[in-house]
């Protein structure tokens, strides 16, 4: 049996499968008109997309594209909306999920590639896996990504059954910009800082991430926050300039409170973009306000640390308070 692909708007009742459904690899007419490295970026994501849903599981449920807000945003960027892919075992479940939050400084990057790469990792250890989207800084000014995403967790546990999910088991995970986004995530889910907040999630894994953007930033998060004049689209946004009084209220380090679920920081020795660091301080600041988290640098690895042995200790984390094992 192949995967079942389903419907972006079959959004109640059960699932309904739709196995002769062509994948969507190829940029839609209305993107053809980006900048060149756009374009190719986009393209490039969805052919990833396409290739690794090929190597999920047979008898696998997917849904893609679909959006989690009732009037769903579309942004400057084909990735720059309020939609989400979601991967899902085959069987009744209730599966454990995974969160993904892709990178990208904020203004780039996108849920197709690593969202599924992932899931052909994770459906066959008995994860489901959902990979966000969410609007870029110059389509919606902080903190809207962060909103975009506790909303889209929202959608997922209020979607629970339908999707085959176990709502007390959801972990999040993210990589560079993702991570940070994730930490806010993670350490703002059950408090009543952004609307819409449910429970705590259980676990967070966090890689290569800014946890502090108010010091020992190097060259970024600064860079990231203006839209530089070389950028495509710096004339329509003239006013995403770097603030540290907003720095700090987006820092995941200055949300630490009791209920913090169990945290695993990942980061490469070699990072020039994102500094150790950054992992060092939050982890230490986790541990001192008595919570349940560690750090794993890797000596080898620069900003992509999105590697076969990081990702296995990913998933051994995962399990452990996921799945118990």
């Amino acid at each position: 049996m192949a995967a079942c692909l389903i419907s972006s708007t079959l959004l109640t009742g059960l699932f309904a499968q739709s196995a002769n459904t062509p994948l969507p690899t190829t940029v839609p007419n209305a993107w053809s008109n980006l900048p060149a490295n756009k374009l190719k970026e986009y393209q490039d994501a969805l052919a990833a997309r396409a290739h690794w849903m090929g190597k999920l599981p047979e008898g696998s449920v997917i849904a893609l594209d679909v959006p989690y807000e009732n009037n769903p945003a579309k942004g400057t960027l084909p990735a720059s909306d309020q939609t989400l892919d979601l991967y899902v075992p085959k069987g009744p479940g209730p599966f454990p999920l995974i969160i993904w939050i892709h990178g990208g400084a904020w203004k780039g990057g996108s849920k197709e590639a690593q969202g599924t790469q992932l899931a052909a990792q994770g459906l066959p250890e008995g994860f489901a896996v959902a990979s966000l989207n969410y609007r870029f800084v110059f389509d919606a000014k902080f903190p809207g990504m962060f909103q975009d995403c506790i909303d889209a967790v929202a959608f997922l546990r209020s979607h629970a059954d339908q999707y085959h999910l176990d709502a007390a088991k959801f972990g999040i995970m993210g990589m560079s910009a993702g991570a940070h986004i994730a930490g806010v995530v993670a350490l703002t889910e059950g408090t009543s800082t952004y609307s819409n907040s449910g429970p705590p999630v259980q676990a967070a894994v966090l890689l290569c991430g800014f946890y502090d953007l108010t010091k020992e930033t190097g060259t970024w998060p600064n860079s990231a926050f203006p839209i530089n004049p070389k950028d495509d689209f710096s004339n329509l946004y003239p006013d995403r300039a770097y603030d540290p009084g907003i720095a700090k209220k987006m820092s995941p380090i200055y949300q630490i409170h009791a209920g913090i679920p169990p945290v695993l920081l990942i980061h490469g020795d070699k990072d020039t973009t994102s500094p150790l660091i950054q992992s060092q301080m939050f982890v230490d600041a986790l541990k001192k306000a008595g919570m349940e988290a560690s750090l794993t640098n890797y000596p080898d690895y620069n900003h992509n640390v999105w590697k076969a042995d990081s990702l296995a200790e990913t998933f051994a984390f995962f399990k452990k308070y996921l799945q118990g094992k």
